[in-house]
């Protein structure tokens, strides 16, 4: 996981754009809590569900 952080380099705060590509990055299992994730507007902000959402079109 520090490798795709150190990849990404995250040092602190992640957009919302930023968290999908890392999340992208650590493979299905953080791919599938990131499609989890974006249905929760209600501890997530609306941009961050946005951007998680579009893992749940990616998915081939």
């Amino acid at each position: 996981m520090r490798a795709v952080l150190a990849k990404h380099k995250i040092t602190r705060g992640v957009s919302p754009e930023k968290l999908r590509l890392i999340l992208e990055d650590l493979g299905p299992t953080y791919i599938k809590l990131g499609q989890i994730m974006s249905l929760h507007s209600d501890i997530l902000p609306k941009a961050y569900c946005d951007e998680l959402m579009k893992l749940n079109s990616e998915v081939t």
